[in-house]
């Protein structure tokens, strides 16, 4: 990295450059390696990745470059941008994967943030998706677990080709859809129980277009610290869907363990 710094131009090489490699695992089977930029030297807020994946989905290996930059415009506007380039190895294919995020932190006491996502799908699928976040404290009282509020609104646009009448779609076979979603989660039910133990998590999404239906789901999380066994968590939820169902209610129950050696 020295050598590379010193070839490098007097204002680049005030950046800091890093390479980084991760290893494929059973949960995700795909190498990586590549190089991180860190701009700071030259003006704040500056991140930039490129790297290489290797993948294997089936007998064929890919290989994909990525290119990702995060700039901080202000102290509350940044600008991330992702761009999946096709595989290397295969002749032909699809064309790249752009997703732009555009975030916005507003002052606004009790709104989290106000986000803009702009992308597009190698087989020429674009959407568009507006997120509002925002938080509301309902309880905040002195020895007492607070109750809070937390939701976002998403509205998203989407126009792609129509593969329902085959893999040749004609070019002007496109289908709209639009999603309307909201999310709401209660966190401080239980007065005398610690923030984040417990949690009610209530979510609906309406669809319209070539994949119309409502999917409804509520459900409830509870954690408990057990002194010298870890953490152990359960999960409830009650999920019905109109658009992959015939609209049943699907009940689920999870549970999850985790500690420390």
């Amino acid at each position: 990295m020295t050598l590379i710094a010193a070839l490098l131009p007097q204002h680049f090489a005030l950046a800091d450059v890093a390479p980084y490699f991760e290893s494929a695992t059973v949960q995700k089977p795909r190498t990586q390696a590549g190089i991180s930029v860190d701009a700071a030297g030259i003006l704040d807020g500056i991140l930039l990745k490129a790297d290489l994946s290797v993948q294997a989905p089936g007998r064929a290996t890919q290989l994909v470059p990525r290119v990702a930059s995060s700039v901080a415009l202000t102290h509350r506007l940044g600008l991330d941008t992702k761009v999946e380039l096709p595989d290397w190895n295969a002749p032909t294919g699809p064309g790249a994967k752009v997703d732009t995020t555009v975030h916005f932190d507003p002052s606004v006491p009790f709104v989290d943030r106000l986000e803009g996502k702009f992308w597009r799908s190698p087989d020429g699928q674009t959407g568009q998706r507006l997120q509002l976040g925002f938080h509301k404290k309902l309880r905040a009282s002195a020895g007492v677990a607070p109750l809070t509020i937390r939701s976002h609104a998403t509205f998203e646009t989407a126009t792609g080709l129509d593969r329902s009448i085959g893999e040749t779609a004609a070019p002007d076979a496109r289908v709209d859809s639009r999603r309307v979603g909201f999310e709401t989660e209660l966190t401080g039910l239980l007065r005398n129980v610690p923030p984040g133990r417990c949690s009610v998590r209530v979510k609906v999404e309406k669809t319209t277009g070539a994949r119309a239906g409502t999917t409804q789901s509520i459900g409830y999380t509870q954690n408990w610290a057990m002194r010298y066994l870890g953490r152990l968590g359960m999960n409830v939820r009650m999920l019905r869907d109109s658009i992959d169902t015939a609209d049943e209610l699907q009940p689920s129950l999870r549970l999850t363990w985790s500690g420390e050696f």
